[in-house]
């Protein structure tokens, strides 16, 4: 297996503070939404969710910072993108790099 490429942290250093309810109007909802239309870009921010069910036990807990910094490994080691039709969003498709990222990530944390 080729080696993995791993992001800078150096801009992972934002403190938001939000409004929790999930109703439509806070902040946190209008947020999530915005940031869904992130993944799979360099402008994903880590609140929205952008993984499936082989890794969600590892990211649930996730804080913000560690769910951008996985999902900018995916990008820079191009793990492939899946549309959701039912969300019409995207997500990213568990394979063998993926695993590997979140294990290797997390083992050592």
């Amino acid at each position: 297996m080729k080696q993995i490429l791993k992001p800078k942290l150096q801009s992972f250093n934002y403190n938001l503070q939000l409004n929790m309810p999930n109703d439509r109007k806070s902040n946190w909802y209008l947020l999530r939404k915005l940031d869904k239309s992130f993944i799979g870009t360099s402008e994903y921010m880590g609140f929205a969710w952008f993984w499936d069910y082989e890794i969600k036990y590892y990211l649930r807990d996730a804080t913000t910072k560690q769910k951008k910094y996985i999902h900018d490994s995916f990008l820079l080691n191009k793990v492939p993108l899946k549309p959701d039709e039912i969300t019409k969003s995207n997500y990213f498709k568990t394979n063998d790099v993926a695993l590997k990222i979140v294990e290797d990530y997390f083992n050592k944390t």
